[in-house]
């Protein structure tokens, strides 16, 4: 389970406080719950969050349900030797940071860029 408290800005303007949470239920239940249905999947898995996390929230809303056979993608034959060619390419004045190429998922590879936004400008970005 990966969470990130997010801030939604509606189309009014307002603001509110969002908690998405990433989870991988595993390979049994991913493999029975493969093909049911967005509805069933969610109400299946929640309980099971709510096993490792005591305090989840009540009331939690589907945001979206992405069936994936594996927990990590399994990336394509070449992936990491075409990305390094790019890495040792790029040019500024935007470049690619931390391990967006090399990373096995887009959360780790985001929050791994966001740290290296951080380092180099001394903020918290998220």
């Amino acid at each position: 389970m990966i969470t990130y408290e997010r801030t939604l800005i509606g189309e009014d303007g307002g603001r509110s406080e969002k908690l998405l949470v990433f989870c991988y239920p595993g390979r049994a239940n991913t493999r029975r719950l493969l093909g049911q249905g967005a509805e069933r999947q969610f109400a299946e898995v929640t309980p099971l969050l709510k096993s490792l996390w005591p305090d989840f929230p009540e009331d939690p809303r589907p945001f979206q349900a992405a069936e994936r056979p594996y927990g990590f993608p399994i990336p394509a034959p070449g992936r990491y030797r075409a990305s390094a060619r790019v890495i040792r390419e790029q040019r500024g004045p935007v470049v690619f940071c931390g391990d967006y190429f090399n990373s096995p998922t887009t959360e780790a590879a985001l929050l791994s860029g966001y740290r290296a936004a951080d380092a180099l400008t001394g903020e918290r970005t998220a």
